[in-house]
């Protein structure tokens, strides 16, 4: 994915109560991971942040490992933080929130 590395992130539906896997590009701060909910600067979040603010707990693969976490949106000063370094790493998701009215989410896997 455009040079990125990727995992593996499972959720559960919010709707359906299933589990849903999506492969996303990831990055880090320290030992956390992060997550943006893109869609490529679409005027909606992708599914897979909802089914995150609905439900946290989730699975995660990074290569052979797997663990479970808890996600959760990142907001404020926090996100902005974020959002500089993701940004400032991979221009692009700058370009993308150009696209859309909508603040494009930053989600955190503690």
């Amino acid at each position: 994915m455009d040079g990125l590395d990727v995992l593996l992130l499972t959720t559960v539906g919010k709707q359906s109560g299933l589990s849903r896997c999506v492969p996303l590009p990831y990055f880090r701060d320290g030992e956390r991971y992060l997550l943006v909910g893109s869609y490529g600067g679409n005027a909606r979040s992708p599914a897979w942040v909802a089914n995150v603010a609905a439900n946290p707990t989730v699975q995660v693969q990074r290569g052979a490992k797997r663990w479970t976490t808890r996600a959760y949106v990142a907001a404020g000063a926090e996100r902005e933080r974020l959002w500089a370094d993701i940004t400032r790493e991979f221009p692009r998701y700058a370009v993308y929130q150009t696209k859309t009215p909508r603040q494009i989410p930053v989600i955190v896997l503690e």
